[in-house]
């Protein structure tokens, strides 16, 4: 099957994003099959990870587009500037991206004749021009959302955002949503094809050798920190571990920000990992990519969430949740290890659902 993957966010980049196609990238390759990628190259929203770029030469042919966009704050972090930009910019400010660069993206696909072309947001314009690319290709088209779109409480153009949506969903042959039901309820709105593909771990990127530490206990958080409410937490944790336990923290927004490699080592050397996602919004939608990385460490984790999804799937999983951010020391001191269900979340095994979905899109009479 010759795939094409049209992902703005692509290693070298390293955010969230481009990793989990990256890692389905490599499974696909892995497996025969024939991958085309469409990708930034310039945008450094998340880092780089120029080894991981040369990796992926392996596994596809990979068209890459300059678009330069300098390293910024975590998108949570808003100012009203882009408050204000998102009023009047729809449906994001990577649109300009699509447009200067369509054609030759276009140009390529027609000269690879893939078999069928998955887009993947955000950013949501990524989805628009991949109705466009495959309509004019006239090869079925699949949708990864890996964040949602119309019903994201920090997106002000509601009904704009939902007409759009509406459009591209209902020109996809499937659906794919990263793992939150609401997702996968709202995107039945528009589709009945839907599936959940949630975000794999590859067990290839956890090094053997951890970093000693001995007489300290890590408890490391490897990932953004997206809020003010984050961050308060995460600062009066600092005060309250017991003796021993030192807090470590990586990622943007924590001022330590590591490269792929180094961020899976700091994974597997840490005593307990810890997922705090809060708000202060009344509703946050989404998922956390990295607490897929983490149950593939094996390593005790301890989860503070107002996310549904999260808390159950934390649960499901065997880690511990902490329900208040005073409840967080206690939490750290009992944390377990994941249970044996963490392994449905393997590459490999997300791989074989991922192959199956578009092998099914592939014989859609469906076009968009």
């Amino acid at each position: 099957m010759r795939v094409a993957i049209l992902s703005y966010f692509f290693p070298p980049n390293n955010s969230s994003g481009a990793q989990r196609w990256a890692k389905f990238v490599k499974c696909l390759g892995e497996r025969g099959h024939d991958v085309v990628v469409l990708a930034n190259v310039g945008d450094l929203f998340g880092g780089e990870d120029v080894r991981r770029a040369h990796e992926m030469r392996g596994y596809a042919r990979i068209y890459r587009f300059f678009y330069p966009l300098p390293h910024r704050p975590p998108l949570m972090v808003e100012s009203r500037w882009r408050e204000m930009l998102k009023l009047f910019v729809i449906p994001d400010s990577r649109l300009p991206f699509f447009v200067r660069w369509y054609r030759r993206m276009r140009d390529a696909l027609r000269m690879e004749s893939p078999d069928l072309l998955v887009a993947t947001a955000p950013p949501f314009s990524a989805l628009v021009f991949g109705r466009l690319l495959a309509r004019d290709l006239r090869i079925p088209f699949v949708a990864d959302l890996r964040d949602p779109w119309s019903n994201n409480p920090h997106r002000p153009n509601r009904l704009a955002d939902t007409l759009l949506e509406g459009w591209v969903l209902k020109g996809a042959s499937a659906v794919l949503v990263a793992n939150d039901r609401e997702m996968y309820d709202e995107a039945r709105r528009f589709n009945p094809n839907v599936f959940v593909l949630e975000h794999p771990y590859d067990p290839d990127d956890y090094p053997s050798e951890p970093i000693p530490h001995p007489g300290e206990v890590w408890v490391s958080h490897v990932g953004s920190v997206f809020s003010d409410a984050q961050r308060a937490i995460l600062e009066s944790l600092k005060e309250n571990l017991p003796d021993g336990y030192v807090l470590r923290l990586f990622g943007p927004g924590t001022g330590r920000i590591l490269g792929r490699e180094e961020a899976f080592r700091e994974i597997i050397s840490a005593d307990v990992l810890l997922v705090v996602i809060k708000s202060r919004r009344k509703r946050r939608l989404g998922s956390s990519a990295k607490l897929y990385d983490y149950i593939g460490s094996g390593r005790p984790v301890v989860v503070l969430t107002d996310n549904p999804f999260l808390k159950e799937k934390a649960r499901s999983l065997g880690l511990t949740v902490a329900e208040t951010p005073d409840d967080l020391p206690a939490a750290i001191r009992e944390a377990r290890p994941p249970n044996s269900k963490r392994y449905a979340h393997r590459l490999d095994v997300a791989c074989c659902e991922l192959v199956r979905i578009l092998a099914r899109a592939r014989l859609s009479a469906k076009r968009p």
